[in-house]
C-alpha cells in the first residue's frame, strides 16, 4: 500500500533527483542516453514556459530522526527529508492535455504512486480543459505502461506506423475528460 504523495511544480534544483528516477526507467532502458538529454531539454522548456505545459514532481516525506540533545535526554528533533518518487511532464494543446512524461522510480513502482499521480494530472486536466487528455506511447515492447493506461480508464485509439519525434511506432491512448453521456448527446447534435 502506497503512503500518499505530495504532487508540486518541478522546481530547478529538483533535476538531480528527477535525473535518477529517468535513468531507471525502462524507457531509459530501451532507448539510452538520448532519451536523458532529450528529457532534461523537454523538462526545462515547460518549467520555463508554463503556459506550454506543466512538469509535477511526485513527492514523498521521509521522518527521520536526529540524535538526542546531551542537555536534554528526552527531547527528540524530528527532521523531515523529502524524496522525489516520479515526474510527470504534460503539453497543453488545442484539445487537451498530451502527457509526455510519467516515470516512477523502481523501487516506488506496484505501489500506487503512479495511480496517484495520474490522478492529480486528471484533476488538473478538468480544471483546466474541456476536451480530453491524450496520452501517446512509444515502444510496443514496454507493456507495463501500456496496461498501466488502461487500468487507469484509457483506452487505445490509434496506432502511428512512423513517429518522427522518435523514429519508431507509437500507440495513442486517450482519455475523456467528459461523461459517456455527453459524448453520445454531443455526436448525435452534431450528426
Amino acid at each position: 500500500m502506497s503512503k500518499n504523495i505530495t504532487i508540486r511544480d518541478y522546481k530547478e534544483g529538483d533535476w538531480p533527483s528527477v535525473k535518477l528516477v529517468l535513468l531507471e526507467s525502462d524507457i531509459y532502458t530501451a532507448y539510452g542516453s538520448t532519451v536523458l538529454k532529450s528529457e532534461k531539454g523537454r523538462i526545462d522548456f515547460y518549467a520555463q514556459v508554463p503556459e506550454k505545459g506543466k512538469v509535477f514532481t511526485a513527492c514523498i516525506t521521509n521522518p527521520s530522526s536526529s540524535e538526542k540533545d546531551d542537555q536534554d535526554e528526552n527531547t527528540e528533533l524530528e527532521e523531515t527529508r523529502e524524496s522525489i518518487v516520479g515526474y510527470a511532464v504534460i503539453d497543453f494543446f488545442s484539445r487537451g492535455i498530451f502527457i509526455l512524461s510519467l516515470i516512477i522510480g523502481k523501487e516506488y513502482r506496484g505501489l500506487g504512486y503512479g495511480k496517484q499521480l495520474m490522478e492529480h494530472i486528471k484533476r488538473f486536466a478538468k480544471k483546466n480543459t474541456q476536451y480530453t487528455i491524450l496520452r501517446g506511447f512509444a515502444g510496443e515492447q514496454l507493456v507495463n505502461v501500456h496496461t498501466f493506461l488502461l487500468k487507469q480508464g484509457f483506452r487505445a485509439c490509434g496506432f502511428v506506423e512512423h513517429d518522427l519525434s522518435w523514429n519508431h511506432s507509437t500507440i495513442h491512448y486517450v482519455f475523456s475528460l467528459r461523461e459517456e453521456k455527453d459524448e453520445e448527446q454531443e455526436f448525435l447534435i452534431s450528426a
